[in-house]
């Protein structure tokens, strides 16, 4: 997995909070975190690891699908999905 580019440790991704004025004051008030951290499970660390601009989205796949086997069935679909959030999230944007 390691020659993939894949180092089978946690992802964990922060994300800073963006407040209005209002929230900022609400926030300190409450004593509110300034940032999100959203760790990802050992599927979803790989697959991040392997979207660094270099590879096509089969390519992810097939690695992913070689390295998980069962765990990943199916690739294509999974894979897919998980690109999906990520792009909700605003966390990664997909290049055609």
């Amino acid at each position: 997995m390691a020659s993939h580019g894949i180092s089978n440790r946690q992802v964990v991704i922060t994300i800073q909070k963006d407040f209005t004025n209002i929230e900022r004051l609400l926030a300190k008030l409450l004593k509110a975190p300034k940032s999100l951290r959203r760790p990802l499970d050992r599927l979803n660390s790989a697959l991040w690891e392997l979207m660094d601009g270099t590879r096509t989205f089969d390519e992810i796949v097939e690695i992913m699908q070689e390295c998980y086997n069962e765990d990943i069935v199916p690739a294509n679909e999974r894979c897919s999905s998980s690109v999906s959030q990520l792009v909700e999230l605003n966390l990664v944007t997909v290049n055609n």
